[in-house]
């Protein structure tokens, strides 16, 4: 979760071309049995901390400056259940202002964005350039078969105006104003040519939860998410949803005429403000998955056991797709709270 502490930044340049760093070859040397296994043990996961380390620029002090995590460590490992997906995010360079980090998240991509993401980047930008950032941006790691693939997380700033934009991309009316929501970050997947919007808002009604998928056309599964927030908790969350500290995503592909075209809604909470202390939510993830023994709940479960203390745990969260199962996500810093894993 990112540090509240906001950070003053000056003038942005341009948008560069999203060409490879030298630090990305080391990361694609990471070996084929390391990528095979990444999802099924906590190992091959500090294989890829080990080699994500050489894509951040900072030294032993700023382990703990980050504003990517509340403990200030510059990795969070999150894992997705059933879909068996393990991903990373990455701050990769601590000390650096907000906009120097946006130009080496940009820079750090290893595939060329499409000619639709490029344009809402631009916009991104256009907002960082004239507004106060926080952390400017982020940059994500996940594997997709044998490939190492990175993602682009944009900070959409609070004073930015957003919702005339946002509704012509989703080409839907706002919903739910008492709510007060507000568009936070923008992620870009070069290689899919999906995007994603994250929002944060006040606590919602779990009936609102469908009015945000029928905003954009998916499926109505308020339910599924009721009772899976239920099992965690061990109490029932009939009206207002038990946490003060949660948001949405909207998972999108490009459609015709600019319109993006949803295919994913996910509704994310704190872990802290949801389940409470690390060792009680690692209690509770593990409960709600209730038999699932599928290897990313397995990886889960062995790198959150392989430290004296639970690790600090980010964000959890729902996923609903059409024609798909729920989805799990827990994300956990990558740094344990009793130091280096």
């Amino acid at each position: 979760m990112i540090n509240p502490a906001p950070s003053s930044d000056g003038a942005r340049s341009s948008l560069v071309n999203p060409l490879a760093l030298a630090s990305a070859a080391s990361l694609a040397r990471l070996r084929t049995d390391e990528i095979a296994s990444l999802c099924g043990g906590s190992s091959a996961l500090e294989a890829l901390i080990q080699a994500a380390e050489s894509s951040v620029e900072t030294s032993p002090q700023d382990f703990r400056a980050s504003r990517l995590t509340a403990c200030g460590a510059p990795f969070e490992a999150a894992f997705v259940w059933p879909a068996n997906e393990l991903r990373l995010s990455i701050d990769p360079c601590p000390a650096r202002s907000a906009s120097e980090r946006t130009e080496r998240c940009i820079s750090g991509l290893t595939a060329p964005m499409q000619t639709f993401q490029l344009a809402l980047v631009q916009q991104a930008l256009s907002w960082q350039r004239t507004r106060t950032c926080r952390f400017g941006a982020w940059l994500g790691l996940r594997m997709v078969g044998a490939a190492l693939q990175r993602k682009l997380y944009l900070e959409i700033p609070l004073e930015a105006h957003w919702q005339d934009w946002e509704q012509g991309l989703l080409d839907a009316a706002a919903v739910l104003p008492e709510r007060r929501v507000r568009l936070s970050m923008l992620g870009l997947d070069p290689h899919s040519g999906k995007i994603e919007l994250y929002y944060r808002c006040a606590p919602l009604f779990a009936n609102e939860l469908n009015t945000l998928m029928r905003r954009v056309g998916l499926p109505e599964r308020a339910p599924e998410v009721s009772a899976w927030i239920r099992t965690l908790i061990q109490r029932t969350a009939r009206f207002e949803l038990p946490s003060h500290d949660m948001g949405f995503s909207y998972a999108l592909q490009s459609g015709e005429g600019g319109i993006a075209k949803a295919q994913a809604f996910t509704w994310y909470s704190t872990a802290e403000a949801l389940l409470g202390p690390a060792d009680r939510a690692r209690r509770a993830l593990l409960r709600g998955a209730g038999t699932d023994a599928d290897a990313g709940l397995i990886g889960y479960g062995q790198f959150t056991s392989s430290v004296a203390n639970a690790p600090e745990h980010g964000l959890v969260g729902a996923v609903i797709a059409p024609n798909l199962p729920m989805q799990m996500t827990a994300a956990i810093s990558a740094y344990g709270g009793a130091g280096h894993v």
